[in-house]
């Protein structure tokens, strides 16, 4: 997904087992002032393809390192794709751990940061070993959830699962559960290293990652822009009121040198 422009150039990274028409509300708005957008389908979600990290995970001993094949991928990507200059990465739920992740491995690559509701300071799981060992169970409720999404009379519910008919879909989150999660990768001690300019973004009533991790952000954020609290918003702001999101973001994008 792309939109067309001379302004800052934009990578959105999907939420856990999402896909790229997450940013479907943001990204007309932003071409239309000029900044250049890309949606990128990541490992496991969206319709990039699984079998070459799945492969490499299922060869690794328990539990796989993902977070390394992800970003690779996601570097190879840019260099591919968006190698002309720095970029501005905005990731969502754990779509914020992998931004994070990215940025404080590559901190030349990206010029700024924007985190919505983004995982990294607390995640929506048991611990990582538990996350691990119930992994078979936890693979169970994922195939009927997905079931019951893609026939879900709510059209949003369906774009969300749209992807989980694609091949290797479920070997890809068995591989992922394995791993016990981003919480193996990603936490304080790596949030604290990122450097690029970050603006925090976030539902007031997020029922999954609190309000209280957004503080969190700003505290241990070397360079944070500060907090944006939506209001009346839940986990997914850029979805259910998209506009607030917006201005937001054009905001943070004029700030930039």
């Amino acid at each position: 997904m792309r939109g067309c422009g001379d302004g800052r150039r934009l990578l959105f990274l999907h939420g856990a087992d999402s896909n790229a028409l997450e940013w479907r509300h943001l990204i007309g708005d932003l071409a239309q002032k000029g900044h250049s957008c890309t949606a990128l389908d990541w490992w496991s979600g969206g319709w990039t393809d699984r079998a070459a990290i799945t492969r490499a995970l299922e060869a690794q001993p328990t539990p796989p390192r993902p977070w390394e094949l992800v970003r690779a991928h996601a570097m190879s990507f840019l260099e591919q794709h968006m190698d002309d200059g720095p970029v501005v990465l905005v990731g969502t739920s754990l779509g914020g751990a992998v931004a994070l992740d990215l940025a404080a491995s590559h901190p030349e690559a990206f010029e700024a940061l924007v985190l919505i509701d983004a995982g990294g300071q607390s995640y929506k799981a048991p611990a990582p070993d538990v996350v691990t060992a119930l992994a078979p169970i936890a693979l169970t409720v994922k195939r009927i959830a997905a079931y019951l999404q893609k026939r879900s009379p709510d059209e949003a519910v369906r774009l969300v699962a749209a992807h989980r008919d694609e091949p290797g879909w479920l070997e890809a989150g068995e591989q992922y559960l394995r791993s016990g999660s981003y919480a193996r990768a990603v936490g304080p001690d790596l949030i604290r290293t990122v450097q690029p300019r970050t603006l925090v973004i976030w539902g007031e009533r997020d029922p999954i990652l609190p309000l209280s991790d957004a503080y969190a952000f700003e505290r241990d954020l070397p360079n944070c822009a500060g907090v944006r609290v939506i209001p009346g918003a839940g986990h997914s702001p850029h979805l259910e009121d998209p506009r607030p999101v917006i201005d937001h973001l054009h905001e943070f994008l004029d700030s930039l040198p």
